[in-house]
């Protein structure tokens, strides 16, 4: 019934050119433009780790939660530019949150990360069971990994396995 996408923008995302960054937008504009128009869904697209000039928050939410149209949602999508800045996933978790609050239905977060624990992201699963534990059952969370850090693989598999519903992937797979 309603999926928050979180984007991590940090600047690990923006190593090699830019890459992680474009693999993770490529990624999600492939999963949000293969969802049938007539379902009703609410979404949104939550971003993480910033810099100043992107925007002054460590959060922020780019589109939504509303309903989802496919236009809207790559607009939002199109706004993010490039990558900077620390990786607060934790505050993301947070306002995801408020986000879903008074949602009704099943909802799902999915992260798009590479992953890599910079400052800020160890409190990730500690936030993720607090969401869990305002949403309960209704809530799964889904991480997608880019970059091919093995060790950045390897956290976000261990945040989706926190939620003990979801799972997560790689860009890869």
């Amino acid at each position: 019934d309603n999926f928050l996408i979180i984007l991590d923008t940090s600047s690990s995302m923006g190593k090699d050119a830019e890459q992680n960054i474009r693999t993770g937008k490529n990624i999600i504009g492939a999963i949000t433009q293969s969802l049938p128009t007539d379902l009703n869904f609410n979404a949104g697209l939550r971003t993480f780790g910033h810099r100043d000039r992107l925007w002054n928050k460590p959060t922020t939410l780019a589109y939504g939660m509303t309903q989802y149209t496919q236009d809207g949602f790559q607009a939002g999508l199109d706004s993010v530019t490039y990558a900077g800045g620390t990786s607060p996933l934790p505050s993301a978790l947070e306002a995801a949150g408020k986000d879903l609050r008074g949602s009704q239905g099943n909802s799902a977060v999915i992260i798009v990360s590479d992953g890599q624990v910079m400052a800020g992201m160890e409190g990730a699963p500690a936030a993720l069971a607090k969401l869990k534990a305002n949403l309960g059952n209704q809530l799964c969370t889904y991480t997608i990994a880019v970059g091919g850090n093995p060790a950045g693989e390897r956290f976000l598999k261990g945040v989706a396995e926190a939620d003990a519903c979801g799972f997560s992937e790689t860009a890869d797979s």
